[in-house]
Formats: C-alpha cells, sequence, structure tokens
C-alpha cells in the first residue's frame, strides 16, 4: 500500500502526463488514421481483387503504423516468439492488442465469423488475412480445411481465446470451444505459446487500476468515445509477456474421458485449460514487475523533489 504522498504524486503525475488532451494531438491523429485507412485500402485492393493475400511485410507495415499513430509502446519479455507451426493464444483487453500483436509477430489473426459482416472493417479484415470462425457444425469441416492449409504454408495464427474483452485487471476464462476447429487436424507439428498482455504505462508514468481500465475496451462500451479517449492520451506502453512454446502433442489431457488410446490429439478442453494458466502466470508476473516499477520510480520522483 502506497503512503498518502506517494498517491498524491502519482495523481499530480497523472494530470501532467494525461490531462493535457490537446485538440490538435487529437485532430492530427484522427488525420493520420483516416490516410492510413484509404493507403491501407488502395495498397490492398488490387490483392483482394487478384484473390491474393498481401505480403506479411506489408501487413506488418500497416499494424506498425496504426500503432505508431496511436502511440502504442510495446515492451516485450519472456521466451522468443516462434515463426512457424505455432499458434500464439493471448488474453484480450482492447481492440489496441490487435493491431500491437500483429504488427509483433505478422500471424493471420483468428477471430469470431460475424466480423466478417462488418462494413468496412470486416473486408479489411479479410484482407489482411484474417481467420473466420463461425461455431455452426456444417462449417467445422470447411474451416478444418483452411486451418490445415495455412498450417502446412507455416503461418503463424493468432487467437484471443477467453472470445471477449476484458477490464485488463485479470484473465476471463479461456473458452474452448475456440479450439474446436483445430481439434481434428493433425497437430503432430503444430506448437501453442500463450502471451499475456498488461497495459502499464501512461507517458512514461506507472498506470493505476484506474487508468488500466480505461485504456481497456469491453462490455457495452462504445466504440467511437472510447476511440477519442484513445486518441486524447499521448503514449502508452503494453508490456508483452512471450510463454516458451508448448508442441500440443505435449499438452496432457485432463479429462478421464479423454485419454483412450485410440485419441490422438489433446482434447480442446485440455488445451484451453493449458492456455488459462500460462496466461494468468505471465499476467501475475507482470502485475508484480507492475509494483517493482512504480516502487522504483516513486522513490526516484520523491529524491529528484
Amino acid at each position: 500500500m502506497f503512503r498518502a504522498v506517494d498517491r498524491s504524486l502519482l495523481s499530480s503525475l497523472y494530470r501532467d502526463a494525461s490531462f493535457r488532451i490537446s485538440w490538435g494531438r487529437i485532430a492530427l491523429k484522427t488525420s493520420l488514421i483516416a490516410l492510413l485507412l484509404v493507403a491501407n485500402t488502395l495498397v490492398f485492393l488490387p490483392f483482394a481483387l487478384c484473390r491474393r493475400l498481401p505480403p506479411v511485410v506489408l501487413r506488418s507495415f500497416f499494424y506498425k503504423m496504426y500503432t505508431r499513430v496511436l502511440g502504442i509502446v510495446l515492451r516485450t519479455r519472456g521466451a522468443r516468439l516462434e515463426s512457424s507451426h505455432v499458434l500464439y493464444v493471448s488474453n484480450h483487453i482492447s481492440y489496441i492488442d490487435i493491431a500491437a500483436l500483429m504488427a509483433l509477430t505478422g500471424a493471420r489473426f483468428v477471430s469470431r465469423g460475424d466480423i466478417a459482416s462488418l462494413p468496412f472493417f470486416g473486408w479489411l479484415m479479410k484482407s489482411y488475412g484474417t481467420v473466420f470462425i463461425h461455431r455452426v457444425r456444417s462449417d467445422v469441416r470447411g474451416q478444418i480445411a483452411v486451418l490445415r492449409r495455412l498450417l502446412e504454408k507455416s503461418s503463424p495464427l493468432l487467437l484471443f481465446a477467453e472470445g471477449t474483452t476484458g477490464d485488463g485487471r485479470g484473465v476471463l476464462p479461456v473458452k474452448s470451444s475456440l479450439f474446436a476447429a483445430f481439434e481434428s487436424l493433425d497437430m503432430q507439428t503444430l506448437a501453442v505459446q500463450p502471451v499475456s498482455l498488461r497495459y502499464s504505462l501512461l507517458d512514461g508514468v506507472p498506470m493505476s487500476t484506474y487508468w488500466e481500465a480505461l485504456c481497456a475496451w469491453y462490455g457495452k462500451m462504445a466504440f467511437l468515445p472510447h476511440l477519442w479517449e484513445v486518441l486524447s492520451l499521448h503514449r502508452i506502453t503494453i508490456d508483452v509477456y512471450v510463454h516458451p512454446p508448448k508442441p500440443v502433442m505435449q499438452i496432457e489431457n485432463a479429462d478421464a474421458e479423454q485419454k483412450a488410446p485410440f485419441r490422438k490429439n489433446p482434447s480442446r478442453k485440455s488445451v484451453a485449460r493449458f492456455c488459462q494458466e500460462e496466461i494468468q502466470k505471465g499476467c501475475a508476473r507482470l502485475r508484480y514487475d507492475a509494483r517493482e516499477e512504480k516502487s522504483s520510480f516513486l522513490t526516484k520522483k520523491r529524491r529528484a523533489s
């Protein structure tokens, strides 16, 4: 528990860092995002007409530009990111996560099928090679074929396994149903690499719980008002903890009924449980590191004052 002087010091620093809301900054960021969307559309349209996917370098470039305009800074720690035959599984806090992790990994995003029907943004996500998963039995066979082709091409995939966004203060239950399409694949060469996210700094100042929740987009929050608030902020630092990859075939089946000798793949529930545990461990470690960083930060500020 921080002393009153520490809370007062933090409050003044938050005001200095975050309440310097400049209409010029908002206007500039809005204009840059609009220009990026236009450029993105013009560059990706020929690929879409030819039914081809833009190169990874091009997709990563635009994602990096989006994160730069939004003022997102990424700090990675932990294991090295695998580049092929891997499924990245992460917790989900905001729409910012998508651009941040795609810029970092160059993976193809695995999303809910209903997102594909969104005007313009549905098309834009398709042009980035997003894989849409429909939770309908009649579509499972086709989805398995698509995933198999991607894995054969060594394309890394990114899945937000909570199925929705949270407030960043904890990890929501991982939905095993999102792994259903992977369950019937031959997973001999597939690895799962969990990733933990936490929004940690605002203009270089350690975030309080309030600011963490403000950066998160969850529940029934409207998109445009939240985006407006994000545009008003200067620089947001996201900590990314990368866990070691785990070959799917090494994940033990936790359910007794799934241990039948004829079963060649772990159950989706076992994979979901493994991801849940690893992501929670990573978030706990990031939160512990944040407390240490906040303590060190406040000590330096007190000495300086």
